[in-house]
């Protein structure tokens, strides 16, 4: 089973490297990992690119497939139509492994979004934000912890999948370590 994410928050907070760490769980358990970064960081991946038709020409391509989508302001915003689709139809693109692709989507605010896409993306991590950003992503997934989420200290953020409650965790920016945080 694939899902998409959002990993939402403030700039210097901890999305990148949530992400980078992410990529590489995926990797070290034998998936494809592709990643999209207009600015080009060092990732653990099999493919990273800055060209969007690159992007997706590997994409669609490709089957069992976990993609990160950095700077999502700029990359998955209202006006990028065709990102849209890597969140409503990539998860039927599955191949041997059964999965189909996935979709992890960094931004710094939720509105900036395409709502469709938002809606295609039942796991969030979230890091300190606006209030209103964590009302509506209170709303969003049902989950009250969310509007803690602006007092939240950079490397901390919530996590909520399908089924589970908001928990909080932490990441090391150093090592890229997740690990739970239960002291609030």
């Amino acid at each position: 089973m694939s899902t998409n994410a959002l990993i939402l928050g403030r700039s210097q907070y901890g999305k990148s490297s949530l992400a980078k760490a992410l990529a590489k769980k995926f990797k070290e358990a034998g998936r494809r990992v592709l990643v999209y970064d207009i600015l080009l960081d060092d990732w653990n991946a099999d493919y990273v690119t800055d060209d969007k038709d690159e992007f997706f020409k590997i994409f669609w391509g490709s089957f069992d497939l976990v993609a990160f989508i950095e700077e999502g302001g700029e990359t998955a915003n209202k006006k990028e139509t065709e990102m849209v689709y890597t969140a409503t139809r990539g998860r039927h693109q599955v191949g041997a492994q059964g999965f189909g692709n996935c979709c992890y989507y960094s931004c710094h605010r939720l509105n900036q979004l395409d709502v469709t896409l938002r809606a295609q993306c039942p796991e969030l991590f979230l890091f300190a934000s606006r209030y209103d950003d964590a009302r509506d992503l209170c709303q969003e997934y049902g989950e009250r912890e969310l509007l803690k989420a602006p007092t939240l200290p950079p490397g901390h953020f919530y996590h909520v999948s399908p089924g589970q409650p908001a928990l909080i965790w932490k990441i090391d920016f150093k090592t890229l370590k997740i690990e739970r945080h239960y002291a609030r």
